[in-house]
């Protein structure tokens, strides 16, 4: 059951799930000014190898914020300009909050908050962890140091064919903006379980997404004419509990790189579409 906070009590709670991080710890927080002791605990978590992801917002990070999180290790960051939702949560336990992660707020500032069990509120859980998904889903990752030299992306040799040069480079991209998630590159690539639990992304000559049976006309009848509209140069396909999405037919893939970089950030841009709102459904 849903437990009430107060002040100390996110505090404490918030400690508590980063101490007891296994695999992964996702802090949602608009202001960012982590204080001591949550650094020696994400440096901690860092070292027993679980995999961070961090969500601020409002303003890029300052040069000290930078620096901190630099010394603590590899946690992957992710600005949405317009968020306001805090929120904390390992793989068992999460705290919807009103406390940033930030110095003033615990020392100066009357809090409240509500920790949650995924044994013991488990539809409760996942529906806070689609919403978190959702908010990184249009988040821009930030890197915190500047790549001094562009890297230049190869066709492999694998992949050498006009229908699926663009592989390697969507794979990448897509573990890039989803590091932890299961995603697989063979023939096609195959990403398990999104936008949410059940249902499947491939991508090869086009983008499918598979469905669950009991979802797809309700997403079809809503979805359809929204897809259209909002993205007029791809053509949309619902088929045996399937979407399957093409580029224009008149577009022209030529075997180079920047077709490939093309055809790739479009997938990603149609992706991205997709995922958010059958997220938010």
């Amino acid at each position: 059951m849903a437990e009430f906070l107060t002040t100390k009590g996110n505090a404490h709670q918030i400690e508590k799930i980063i101490i007891n991080a296994v695999r992964n710890l996702t802090i949602v927080t608009p202001y960012l000014k982590l204080p001591k002791d949550i650094v020696e605990r994400l440096s901690d978590a860092i070292k027993r190898g679980v995999a961070i992801e961090l969500i601020f917002g409002k303003k890029q990070l300052e040069k000290e914020q930078r620096i901190i999180l630099k010394a603590i290790g590899p946690i992957q960051l992710f600005f949405c300009k317009n968020l306001h939702a805090k929120c904390y949560h390992n793989e068992k336990s999460l705290v919807v909050s009103s406390m940033n992660l930030h110095e003033f707020s615990e020392r100066n500032n009357r809090e409240m908050g509500i920790l949650i069990e995924q044994n013991s509120d488990p539809q409760i859980f996942s529906e806070v962890l689609q919403e978190i998904q959702s908010i990184k889903n249009i988040s821009v990752p930030v890197a915190l140091e500047k790549k001094s030299k562009k890297r230049a992306f190869k066709i492999d040799p694998k992949y050498n064919k006009i229908n699926n040069f663009h592989l390697p480079f969507v794979y990448e991209l897509l573990k890039r903006k989803y590091p932890y998630a299961r995603i697989t590159l063979d023939e096609k690539i195959v990403f398990s379980d999104f936008p949410i639990t059940g249902y499947t992304l491939e991508v090869d000559n086009n983008v499918d997404f598979l469905i669950p049976e009991n979802d797809f006309e309700k997403l079809k009848n809503r979805f359809n004419q929204i897809f259209i509209k909002e993205q007029p140069n791809y053509r949309f396909y619902w088929n045996n509990n399937s979407l399957n999405i093409y580029l224009e037919k008149d577009f022209k893939k030529v075997l180079n790189v920047k077709c490939m970089k093309t055809i790739a950030e479009r997938m990603i841009e149609v992706i991205d579409l997709v995922a958010t709102k059958f997220s938010k459904q």
